[in-house]
């Protein structure tokens, strides 16, 4: 059962990585941010990064569902689920094509 349950979590977070960082529905949010300057350039570069946005979405569900407060390996699972997530998103955008390589065009 453990498999169902990260392998939901793979497409999951690729999928709201997707949405917020590629979606014509979030577009004209990443192009508001993206007027604030370098900061906000830099906050839709994460956006748009499936692997970066992977992270930090491994991160926050590995919080959310913990649900134990103060618990001593929360920051180490957060890590690991995070990097864990970073990895599946940029391999799941490579085979898709949301990242492409050096040299190929959209």
């Amino acid at each position: 059962m453990i498999w169902v349950a990260l392998v939901l979590h793979v497409f999951a977070a690729f999928g709201i990585a997707y949405v917020l960082g590629y979606s014509k529905i979030t577009l004209q949010g990443r192009e508001w941010l993206s007027t604030f300057g370098t900061v906000g350039k830099w906050a839709v570069a994460l956006l748009e990064c499936p692997a970066c946005l992977g992270f930090w979405i491994g991160c926050l569900a590995t919080i959310l569902k913990s649900g134990i407060p103060g618990e001593p390996l929360l920051a180490f699972s957060a890590l690991h689920l995070g990097f864990f997530t970073c990895g599946t998103n940029f391999l799941l955008a490579k085979v898709t094509g949301l990242i492409l390589d050096e040299g190929d065009s959209k």
